[in-house]
Protein backbone atom coordinates (compact mmCIF):
# COMPACT_ATOMS: atom_id res chain seq x y z
CA UNK A 1 0.00 0.00 0.00
CA UNK A 2 1.01 3.45 -1.07
CA UNK A 3 1.28 6.06 1.68
CA UNK A 4 -1.77 8.57 0.36
CA UNK A 5 0.39 11.72 1.42
CA UNK A 6 3.23 10.50 -1.31
CA UNK A 7 0.82 9.77 -4.05
CA UNK A 8 -0.96 13.44 -3.81
CA UNK A 9 2.24 15.13 -3.79
CA UNK A 10 2.82 12.99 -7.05
CA UNK A 11 -0.31 13.55 -8.58
CA UNK A 12 -0.28 17.47 -7.74
CA UNK A 13 3.38 17.77 -9.31
CA UNK A 14 1.86 15.97 -12.49
CA UNK A 15 -1.26 17.63 -12.63
CA UNK A 16 -2.53 13.78 -12.98
CA UNK A 17 -6.31 13.50 -11.93
CA UNK A 18 -6.46 10.86 -8.93
CA UNK A 19 -8.98 8.66 -11.26
CA UNK A 20 -6.38 8.39 -14.38
CA UNK A 21 -3.66 7.22 -11.97
CA UNK A 22 -6.07 4.87 -10.08
CA UNK A 23 -6.78 3.39 -13.57
CA UNK A 24 -3.10 3.33 -14.67
CA UNK A 25 -2.53 1.19 -11.58
CA UNK A 26 -5.29 -0.95 -12.17
CA UNK A 27 -4.40 -1.65 -15.46
CA UNK A 28 -0.82 -2.09 -14.66
CA UNK A 29 -1.80 -4.82 -12.17
CA UNK A 30 -4.12 -6.58 -15.18
CA UNK A 31 -0.86 -6.59 -17.19
CA UNK A 32 1.48 -7.90 -14.51
CA UNK A 33 3.75 -4.55 -14.86
CA UNK A 34 6.38 -4.48 -11.89
CA UNK A 35 5.02 -1.65 -9.67
CA UNK A 36 7.92 -2.35 -7.20
CA UNK A 37 9.81 -0.30 -9.85
CA UNK A 38 9.85 3.61 -9.15
CA UNK A 39 9.49 4.32 -12.72
CA UNK A 40 6.68 2.23 -12.97
CA UNK A 41 4.54 3.22 -10.11
CA UNK A 42 5.38 7.32 -10.46
CA UNK A 43 5.91 7.93 -14.46
CA UNK A 44 7.28 10.87 -15.43
CA UNK A 45 4.00 11.67 -17.66
CA UNK A 46 1.16 9.85 -15.92
CA UNK A 47 -1.63 10.09 -18.78
CA UNK A 48 1.02 9.39 -21.77
CA UNK A 49 2.00 6.18 -19.24
CA UNK A 50 -2.11 5.65 -19.17
CA UNK A 51 -3.11 5.85 -22.37
CA UNK A 52 -0.15 3.34 -23.14
CA UNK A 53 -0.85 0.85 -20.65
CA UNK A 54 -4.58 0.93 -22.12
CA UNK A 55 -3.53 0.35 -25.63
CA UNK A 56 -1.31 -2.66 -24.66
CA UNK A 57 -4.68 -4.12 -22.81
CA UNK A 58 -6.47 -3.37 -25.88
CA UNK A 59 -3.99 -5.36 -27.45
CA UNK A 60 -3.83 -8.40 -25.27
CA UNK A 61 -7.79 -8.32 -25.50
CA UNK A 62 -7.79 -8.52 -28.95
CA UNK A 63 -5.07 -11.62 -29.51
CA UNK A 64 -7.00 -13.03 -26.70
CA UNK A 65 -10.28 -12.80 -28.21
CA UNK A 66 -8.58 -13.62 -31.90
CA UNK A 67 -6.99 -16.77 -30.01
CA UNK A 68 -10.36 -17.53 -29.00
CA UNK A 69 -11.89 -17.51 -32.59
CA UNK A 70 -8.79 -19.70 -33.93
CA UNK A 71 -10.10 -21.97 -31.50
CA UNK A 72 -13.55 -22.23 -32.65
CA UNK A 73 -12.71 -22.55 -36.22
CA UNK A 74 -10.21 -25.25 -35.75
CA UNK A 75 -13.31 -27.06 -33.48
CA UNK A 76 -15.41 -26.71 -36.74
CA UNK A 77 -12.67 -27.89 -39.28
CA UNK A 78 -14.53 -31.27 -39.33
CA UNK A 79 -17.73 -29.58 -40.61
CA UNK A 80 -15.78 -27.89 -43.46
CA UNK A 81 -14.34 -31.07 -44.75
CA UNK A 82 -17.36 -32.48 -45.05
CA UNK A 83 -17.92 -30.55 -48.23
CA UNK A 84 -15.11 -28.57 -48.90
CA UNK A 85 -14.06 -31.21 -51.45
CA UNK A 86 -17.38 -30.67 -53.37
CA UNK A 87 -16.90 -26.62 -52.87
CA UNK A 88 -12.88 -26.94 -54.80
CA UNK A 89 -14.50 -29.04 -57.30
CA UNK A 90 -17.15 -26.64 -58.39
CA UNK A 91 -15.34 -23.66 -57.81
CA UNK A 92 -11.72 -24.30 -59.15
CA UNK A 93 -11.21 -21.89 -61.90
CA UNK A 94 -8.16 -20.13 -63.16
CA UNK A 95 -7.84 -17.45 -66.11
CA UNK A 96 -5.87 -14.53 -66.93
CA UNK A 97 -3.41 -15.21 -64.01
CA UNK A 98 -5.89 -15.15 -61.43
CA UNK A 99 -7.15 -18.34 -59.68
CA UNK A 100 -9.58 -19.28 -56.87
CA UNK A 101 -8.63 -20.49 -53.74
CA UNK A 102 -10.85 -22.78 -51.53
CA UNK A 103 -9.84 -22.07 -47.94
CA UNK A 104 -8.70 -25.38 -46.52
CA UNK A 105 -8.90 -24.35 -42.90
CA UNK A 106 -11.58 -22.20 -41.38
CA UNK A 107 -8.72 -20.52 -39.62
CA UNK A 108 -7.71 -19.35 -43.29
CA UNK A 109 -11.04 -16.91 -43.06
CA UNK A 110 -9.92 -15.15 -39.97
CA UNK A 111 -6.15 -14.76 -41.58
CA UNK A 112 -8.08 -13.25 -44.65
CA UNK A 113 -10.24 -11.24 -42.40
CA UNK A 114 -6.92 -9.76 -40.90
CA UNK A 115 -4.88 -9.62 -44.11
CA UNK A 116 -7.39 -7.59 -46.39
CA UNK A 117 -9.45 -5.44 -43.70
CA UNK A 118 -12.70 -7.05 -44.10
CA UNK A 119 -15.09 -9.25 -42.06
CA UNK A 120 -14.93 -12.29 -43.52
CA UNK A 121 -13.10 -13.63 -40.56
CA UNK A 122 -16.85 -13.48 -38.90
CA UNK A 123 -18.15 -15.84 -41.38
CA UNK A 124 -16.20 -19.47 -40.17
CA UNK A 125 -20.07 -20.82 -39.02
CA UNK A 126 -22.04 -19.63 -42.02
CA UNK A 127 -19.03 -21.45 -43.99
CA UNK A 128 -18.41 -24.17 -41.87
CA UNK A 129 -22.26 -25.05 -42.08
CA UNK A 130 -22.65 -24.70 -45.69
CA UNK A 131 -25.00 -21.95 -45.74
CA UNK A 132 -22.35 -19.67 -47.59
CA UNK A 133 -19.20 -20.12 -49.50
CA UNK A 134 -16.18 -18.03 -49.14
CA UNK A 135 -13.52 -18.19 -51.62
CA UNK A 136 -10.49 -16.12 -52.50
CA UNK A 137 -9.00 -14.65 -55.01
CA UNK A 138 -5.25 -14.72 -55.79
CA UNK A 139 -2.59 -14.16 -58.27
CA UNK A 140 -1.99 -17.07 -59.46
CA UNK A 141 2.42 -16.99 -59.76
CA UNK A 142 2.55 -15.67 -56.03
CA UNK A 143 -0.61 -15.92 -54.59
CA UNK A 144 -0.89 -12.56 -53.55
CA UNK A 145 -4.22 -11.55 -52.33
CA UNK A 146 -6.60 -10.22 -54.73
CA UNK A 147 -9.60 -10.43 -53.75
CA UNK A 148 -12.51 -12.56 -51.07
CA UNK A 149 -15.61 -13.60 -53.04
CA UNK A 150 -18.55 -15.09 -50.89
CA UNK A 151 -20.82 -16.76 -53.43
CA UNK A 152 -24.38 -18.17 -52.09
CA UNK A 153 -24.71 -21.92 -50.89
CA UNK A 154 -26.51 -23.05 -53.82
CA UNK A 155 -24.53 -21.20 -56.66
CA UNK A 156 -27.09 -19.13 -58.13
CA UNK A 157 -25.14 -15.85 -57.64
CA UNK A 158 -21.93 -13.72 -55.93
CA UNK A 159 -23.07 -12.52 -52.72
CA UNK A 160 -20.23 -10.04 -52.68
CA UNK A 161 -16.47 -9.77 -54.17
CA UNK A 162 -14.32 -7.48 -52.65
CA UNK A 163 -10.87 -6.21 -52.42
CA UNK A 164 -8.60 -4.73 -49.20
CA UNK A 165 -10.34 -2.68 -47.08
CA UNK A 166 -13.92 -4.06 -48.95
CA UNK A 167 -13.04 -1.35 -52.08
CA UNK A 168 -13.95 -2.58 -55.39
CA UNK A 169 -12.25 -4.70 -57.17
CA UNK A 170 -9.75 -3.74 -59.61
CA UNK A 171 -10.49 -3.62 -63.37
CA UNK A 172 -8.61 -7.06 -64.15
CA UNK A 173 -10.00 -8.25 -60.99
CA UNK A 174 -13.61 -7.77 -61.76
CA UNK A 175 -13.40 -9.21 -65.20
CA UNK A 176 -11.87 -12.35 -63.93
CA UNK A 177 -14.75 -12.29 -61.60
CA UNK A 178 -16.98 -11.98 -64.87
CA UNK A 179 -15.60 -15.03 -66.44
CA UNK A 180 -15.33 -16.60 -63.70
CA UNK A 181 -19.56 -15.70 -62.90
CA UNK A 182 -20.08 -16.73 -66.65
CA UNK A 183 -18.39 -20.38 -66.15
CA UNK A 184 -19.22 -21.14 -62.42
CA UNK A 185 -22.19 -19.29 -61.20
CA UNK A 186 -25.63 -20.54 -62.70
CA UNK A 187 -29.37 -19.08 -62.26
CA UNK A 188 -31.85 -21.16 -60.39
CA UNK A 189 -33.25 -23.49 -63.14
CA UNK A 190 -30.11 -24.06 -65.24
CA UNK A 191 -28.22 -27.25 -64.19
CA UNK A 192 -24.38 -27.20 -63.22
Amino acid sequence: MLPPDRVMRYLKKTKCRKEIYIDYISMCRDMDVDLTSKSNLFPRNPDRAHDAILEHLHTKMALEIQEKKRKEAQAQDGDWEKHRAAVERRYRFAADGITIRVPEKLTELIDEGNAMHNCVGTYVKRVASGSTIVVFIRAEATNERLGTMEIAADGTRIVQARAAFNADLPQDVQAFVEKFKAEKIKPIGIAG
